[in-house]
């Protein structure tokens, strides 16, 4: 199976395990409004996710979890399953510990279609 290999600025910048951790520290979370203006946008709704169908939600490059973090407290009474991707390994690494209950996998966007996503 072909691999799409991450871009060698990201790969450089972002795939070491100190300069994930720092990447973290530093950058700025997610608010609630923003999470809930992204919902509202793509016509997603909280009552939706709270149905007897369950909502699966894929992020592709979610880095070290931030915005994931607050996708999850938003949606935390309802019946969703977020599924995370990233390339980099530093920055699952770093998701995992954040997130060990979302499941993630190893995959750039460009193979989205290769992977089995649940």
């Amino acid at each position: 199976m072909s691999h799409v290999s991450v871009h060698t600025i990201a790969q450089g910048g972002f795939d070491k395990r100190d300069l994930s951790q720092i990447y973290d520290q530093v950058r700025p979370s997610y608010s609630k409004d923003v999470v809930n203006f992204l919902l509202d946008k793509l016509g997603i709704s909280i009552s939706d996710a709270s149905s007897d169908q369950p909502l699966r939600i894929l992020e592709l490059g979610e880095g070290t979890g931030k915005f994931t973090g607050t996708l999850q407290e938003v949606l935390r009474d309802s019946k969703v399953q977020i599924i995370a991707s990233e390339p980099l390994l530093s920055m699952r690494e770093e998701f995992g510990k954040r997130h060990p209950d979302i499941s993630i996998k190893d995959f750039p966007a460009e193979n989205i279609g290769r992977k089995k996503i649940s």
